[in-house]
């Protein structure tokens, strides 16, 4: 069975390093400032760069690259007040040909500190993008408003945060002469969307000790001792509604993701687990839906210094299928992965280069590799 470019892109990027969920356990009661206090700043965001190649498309040795750069922050300019923003950029470019989006906003918010580990807040927000794609000369730019309520669960200075958000947005599209389905030079498409996400917050510059100070040995205090577990993953789920897609007026689409992992230390070096993963998307004609399920083994060493050094290896297998076209497939990829935990509390940024190779059962030649570099957010549940 031929495998697609969409599935085939999801068998490599699932082993891809995403933004990192995580939490850790005090070993003490600790008092003292509170994480919304002012100076603080909440981090979130990641960076990859990834290069595919093989027989992604139905040709032999094709080879697309893309990269994503998408920093957040905020910072606390008073007691529970925080103001930042976010930017990113994204490129996909393959045989010449290549698509380019920016965008930027500034984010207001306010964290009230329950004490108890739990932070509510509410925020509001802007945001302005940008896209273009220059082999067919086309651009476009869109305009968005945002607010959200939700909770962080913090633990440490690692926290789970839990957002429910509404988001409006404009987009005007220049469409060349020769892809025109009308007269018109601009399609103008507006829409809201109605989200729910769960993922992973990081505070700096805190007053909050989140390390024990009651013992001083290097092995006691080591984030990768035995019994400590390094968790993973996302949750979102969307529902979008207003001129979607051409020529279909006030539809509604939705769209689900669920990617939990979890590695759990055997010994103070050796980490052995897993990831498991469903993302899906479907309006009142079509469902796509992809799952990823699969094993990692890890050999991570504590340099003492904030650093850890790591090197890891994972199989496993992605299926895909859909309603409305009867298409459906499976594969089968491995992965190997170099880098780096550079710590802070248990709060940790991870950097490594990684080595995908993918196989389309069934499907004889079908095959691909990818080359990639990711930057993202760990923590620690530590015993």
């Amino acid at each position: 069975m031929k495998l697609n470019a969409h599935f085939f892109t999801m068998l490599l990027l699932c082993f891809a390093a995403n933004s990192l969920l995580g939490q850790s356990e005090p070993t003490e009661t600790t008092t003292g400032p509170s994480l919304v206090d002012r100076g603080s700043l909440l981090v979130s965001g990641l960076f990859r760069l990834e290069s595919q190649g093989g027989a992604l498309f139905g040709s032999d040795d094709d080879r697309s690259n893309s990269l994503s750069f998408r920093p957040s922050a905020l910072y606390f300019v008073a007691d529970r007040i925080a103001v930042g923003g976010q930017i990113g950029y994204d490129l996909d470019w393959a045989d010449g040909n290549s698509t380019h989006g920016i965008g930027f906003g500034p984010r207001v918010g306010y964290y009230y500190d329950l004490g108890n580990n739990f932070i509510p807040y509410g925020t509001i927000g802007a945001s302005y993008s940008y896209g273009w794609r220059p082999d067919f000369d086309i651009n476009s730019n869109a305009w968005g408003l945002s607010a959200g309520v939700g909770a962080i669960y913090t633990i440490g200075n690692i926290g789970i945060t839990a957002e429910l958000s509404y988001n409006w947005s404009e987009q005007n599209t220049n469409i060349p002469e020769q892809f025109r389905f009308t007269d018109e030079e601009t399609i103008t498409a507006d829409g809201d969307q109605v989200q729910f996400s769960v993922g992973i917050v990081g505070f700096l510059n805190s007053g909050r000790n989140t390390r024990s100070a009651s013992t001083s040995d290097e092995e006691s205090s080591s984030l990768i001792r035995r019994g400590n577990i390094l968790l993973s993953g996302n949750v979102s789920f969307r529902n979008r509604g207003g001129d979607l897609y051409f020529g279909r007026d006030d539809v509604r689409s939705s769209s689900l993701i669920f990617e939990p992992n979890a590695v759990f230390f055997l010994n103070d070096h050796i980490g052995v687990g897993g990831q498991l993963g469903y993302a899906g998307t479907f309006d009142d004609e079509f469902s796509f839906h992809q799952f990823l399920i699969g094993p990692r083994v890890g050999y991570y060493r504590d340099l003492g210094n904030g650093i850890i050094p790591f090197g890891a290896v994972d199989v496993g297998y992605v299926g895909a299928w859909s309603q409305g076209n009867g298409f459906g497939s499976g594969g089968l990829g491995a992965r190997a992965e170099v880098g780096a935990l550079l710590t802070v509390g248990n709060l940790g940024f991870s950097g490594g280069l990684n080595y995908t190779l993918g196989t389309a059962l069934g499907a004889g030649s079908e095959s691909g590799n990818s080359i990639g570099l990711s930057v993202g957010i760990v923590g620690f549940i530590a015993r």
